[in-house]
């Protein structure tokens, strides 16, 4: 566990327990959690029977609060589940790190994959909740796996092979709506706060899909450590792990 005076979060979409050719990875991902070891650890496609397996053998005190829909929230700090909606594929989760007054609030989600208006309802949704049950000042992060792209890091040439290669396969094209939402609404993307280390991209595609995002409450709580994207092979994703100190 990081000291009482720092906090570790970490996302990662683990396939379904699978790497990207379909063999099993729950070991793998159990290794990679242990050496990164982050306090609160937000999974997408967390299936079961591995996840149960996976909840058995970490040593989180709290793996059980948060497990609905694929999204989970495991925790070393105490967890209450906060608010959960199946449509939109995510959970709050609320979370008491020693010797902070306030508690922090996690929202662990996983966006649509084929549309981006739909993306972008899902967001809109999961803004007026917290709206609704949170105040300004509460600090939240948003992460998990938003299957959406920030135009910032693509050079025009990367772009327009990006938008080729999705209408060869019948995807959608290439749109930067939600992550531009979701900057509007004041939250900051920490991967490019904290300088854009590489490598860049999150998914097997080399598209950084996986994010943390801060709001401003959080900001003015935690100092900004670092944000790395975990290098492995152990699903189609990599870990994204966001280190702070308060």
């Amino acid at each position: 566990m990081s000291s009482t005076r720092s906090l570790s979060i970490g996302t990662y979409n683990v396939h379904m327990w699978t790497d990207e050719n379909c063999q099993d990875n729950l070991e793998r991902v159990q290794d990679i959690i242990k050496i990164h070891a982050p306090d609160v650890l937000c999974l997408q496609e967390s299936t079961k029977p591995e996840h149960d397996q996976f909840s058995r053998k970490m040593e989180f005190m709290y793996p059980h609060s948060i497990w609905q829909f694929c999204t989970a929230i495991f925790s070393k700090f105490p967890l209450e589940k906060t608010l959960e909606r199946f449509k939109d594929h995510y959970v709050i989760g609320k979370v008491m790190v020693p010797h902070l007054d306030t508690p922090i609030y996690i929202t662990c989600l996983h966006l649509n994959h084929r549309s981006e208006q739909f993306r972008l309802a899902q967001i809109d949704h999961i803004h007026k909740t917290c709206e609704t049950y949170l105040k300004d000042q509460n600090p939240l992060i948003w992460t998990g796996d938003f299957n959406a792209l920030s135009r910032d890091e693509y050079t025009e040439s990367h772009w327009a092979e990006l938008s080729e290669t999705r209408r060869k396969n019948a995807w959608e094209s290439p749109h930067v709506d939600v992550t531009n939402k979701i900057k509007s609404l004041g939250f900051h993307d920490l991967w490019m706060k904290a300088g854009e280390p590489k490598p860049v991209g999150t998914c097997r595609f080399g598209t950084r899909i996986d994010y943390v995002y801060a709001s401003p409450g959080w900001m003015n709580l935690f100092q900004l450590v670092s944000v790395d994207h975990v290098d492995s092979t152990a699903s189609d994703h990599r870990m994204v792990m966001a280190k702070f100190t308060f």
